[in-house]
């Protein structure tokens, strides 16, 4: 499609302005024409190769990816469990990990006692990919991010810590105001600045991510999710 168009609009302006159109409807359009149930059924098949096959990290890398996705299907419908949620982002760092080998090491730390609250869906997940993906993709070596979970006395936080190229002051400070920025140099600006909009809905309050970040040092995001009345039972068999 992108050598038809080249051959027909000879405008190089008009052609970029096509190419960017292109790639801004291509998510949308898959998304429409392909039936997930299909996709599911697809990654089944080869999920019963593999295990004929006794390929045992291929079998984990599609239960992730059957995870990750049977979980994306069903945020965008309803909220979710904390829990449900740590399950997303263990299921991505352990692609990533796959991915990148030695070139960037994770951690993920999670206490046994956390309460069964409800969440947004898809509020901590978005964060860890920009600081993978705007932080330290580009590293090739020595990358590190920290996903760190604490019970506090009336939420529980999180704490998503990469040593990747952070930000100027400038951005820090307009991603704070809610402006919606996108450059190579942000750790993921639309993506916190969402968050934070869709957290705030949630709870009916604000304070509830802090963004600290030093060029070329990292970027740090905090996000907390207040344990409201009715949720504070233990969850038991839960992590």
């Amino acid at each position: 499609m992108k050598t038809q168009v080249s051959a027909n609009f000879k405008n190089m302006e008009r052609i970029l302005e096509l190419q960017e159109l292109l790639k801004s409807t291509e998510l949308k359009a898959l998304q429409s024409q392909i039936n997930p149930h299909f996709l599911f059924n697809v990654l089944g098949l080869a999920e019963e190769a593999a295990l004929y096959e006794n390929a045992d990290v291929t079998v984990e890398i599609i239960e992730n990816i059957s995870y990750m996705l049977q979980y994306s299907l069903k945020c965008t419908k309803q909220d979710t469990t904390f829990q449900e949620e740590l399950r997303m982002v263990q299921a991505y760092l352990f692609l990533q990990e796959r991915r990148f080998g030695d070139r960037i090491h994770f951690r993920l730390s999670v206490p046994e006692d956390l309460p069964q609250i409800m969440i947004p869906g898809m509020s901590v997940q978005p964060v860890v990919e920009n600081a993978i993906q705007h932080g330290l993709e580009k590293m090739e070596r020595g990358g590190e991010i920290q996903v760190l979970v604490r019970r506090m006395e009336t939420c529980i936080e999180v704490t998503i810590r990469d040593n990747g190229c952070g930000m100027e002051p400038e951005l820090l400070a307009a991603i704070r105001r809610g402006e919606e920025v996108s450059t190579k140099r942000v750790s993921g600006g639309i993506g916190l600045v969402n968050v934070s909009r869709r957290m705030e809905i949630f709870y009916k309050q604000t304070g509830l991510v802090d963004i600290t970040s030093e060029l070329d040092k990292g970027t740090t995001v905090t996000l907390r999710y207040p344990c409201r009345e009715g949720e504070e039972a233990e969850c038991t068999n839960c992590w």
